[in-house]
């Protein structure tokens, strides 16, 4: 047996009627102009047909302006009232007119072209393009509505603006790559660093010492030069040893093995010597480098924001140290539906309006992000455009509004 399920929604003007037929009629919406409410009762709904004189149907007591559902069995042969229309037949059998209390109400002002149901406008184009007449009733084709909809939105709809903040260009937070103590505090929030400027300084006695100590032991290059003077002199009692075996037979073929002995014995410890003074320059590298570690620089030119620790404490490795910001040039994102940022590209000018104090700035700015990826959540795409700010007049973080190109669609 077929069951009719039927919701109702109303606002100022006009009701309409959403229902789901689990047996025969299928899915229907219908509109009705709205009129003081006539109550029917399910014999009455079933039989009830629609004119040019028709009301808005109440079905059982359940009025169309509060929403609510109602059920009906052997609903096989019930209509939707279209305002309009009149002879209409469904299931084979002619629609008969209203009954008398029907008729008694007045006639209904024809429905406008524009019309609101539950907060969507449909405007350009007659209502009765929305409905389309089956052998089971009267029901909108979703899919055709879907596409009315979306072709028909005018292009004036559009926001031509998109609201969004400030950020600066470089943020960066600093921090120690190693423990230790600070020392000294070189600046104090609000002063503008240059690149490379000590800013932080941590305790740094003992490293100081082990690089002094270290540079000691490299510039000691006495075994080092005395291992070379001894090579030296037995290459030349070698050279001369093998002239006496050559030529006058003096000395014995052991005693010139004894001299290239010696010579090779004093040559590979030169080199033992050279190898040692290797590794003590790198060792003295490597203590004039934790001894850099101590002092913190700035990494960009910016103006000091935040300086979360004290001269005296403790701090631990890539604990944050100081906050230094760039606010010279700044980007400013925003968030934008798909179909406004593909009309974009990245190098064109957009004008954008920020607030500075109880006024605004307007500035132009380039397009210099485009996100090629939207936000799986909220189906938008970020959107970021680089703006000068001499002075630092604008501060990062507050709030504007983009204005988009014309050729937007």
């Amino acid at each position: 047996m077929p069951t009719l399920n039927a919701t109702l929604m109303s606002d100022a003007t006009h009701t309409a009627v959403s229902s789901r037929n689990t047996g025969a009629l299928g899915d229907s919406v219908t509109l009705f102009p709205r009129n003081p409410p006539l109550s029917l009762g399910e014999r009455e709904f079933r039989s009830a047909v629609s004119g040019a004189n028709a009301s808005p149907l109440t079905f059982g007591r359940h009025s169309p302006n509060k929403g609510k559902s109602a059920n009906f069995q052997n609903a096989d042969e019930s209509v939707f009232p279209l305002p309009g229309r009149e002879g209409l037949r469904v299931r084979g059998k002619e629609v008969r007119k209203l009954n008398s209390a029907c008729e008694d109400k007045p006639k209904p002002a024809p429905l406008p072209d524009n019309l609101r149901v539950s907060g969507s406008e449909f405007s350009g184009f007659p209502l009765s393009t929305l409905f389309r007449i089956s052998d089971f009733g009267f029901r909108i084709s979703i899919s055709l509505m879907a596409a009315l909809w979306l072709g028909a939105w005018p292009a004036a709809a559009q926001d031509s603006t998109a609201a969004g903040f400030t950020e600066p260009i470089l943020d960066v937070t600093v921090s120690a790559s190693v423990p230790g103590t600070l020392a000294k505090i070189l600046v104090k929030e609000g002063d503008f660093v240059e690149q490379g400027r000590m800013v932080i300084e941590l305790e740094k006695r003992q490293e100081e010492l082990e690089v002094k100590r270290r540079k000691l032991i490299w510039e000691d290059k006495s075994e080092l030069e005395a291992a070379a003077v001894k090579a030296e002199i037995l290459k030349v009692d070698l050279e001369g040893t093998k002239r006496l075996f050559e030529t006058t037979k003096s000395v014995s073929k052991e005693q010139l093995l004894k001299k290239e002995l010696e010579y090779k014995q004093a040559v590979a410890e030169h080199e033992k010597f050279s190898i040692t003074e290797t590794r003590e320059e790198i060792e003295y590298q490597m203590a004039l480098e934790q001894l850099r570690k101590r002092e913190i620089t700035a990494p960009l030119a910016g103006f000091v924001t935040e300086l979360p620790l004290e001269a005296g404490e403790d701090c631990k490795a890539q604990e944050p140290l100081v906050r230094i910001v760039d606010t010279r040039r700044c980007h400013f994102i925003c968030n934008l539906e798909a179909r406004a940022a593909y009309a974009l590209r990245t190098g064109q000018k957009v004008k954008l309006e920020i607030e500075v104090g109880r006024d605004k700035a307007v500035v132009e700015g380039t397009l210099v992000f485009i996100s090629p990826v939207a936000d799986p959540a909220s189906g938008l795409l970020k959107v970021k455009a680089l703006f000068e700010n001499p002075g630092q007049k604008i501060r990062p973080g507050v709030a504007g509004i983009m204005q988009l190109p014309k050729n937007q669609p």
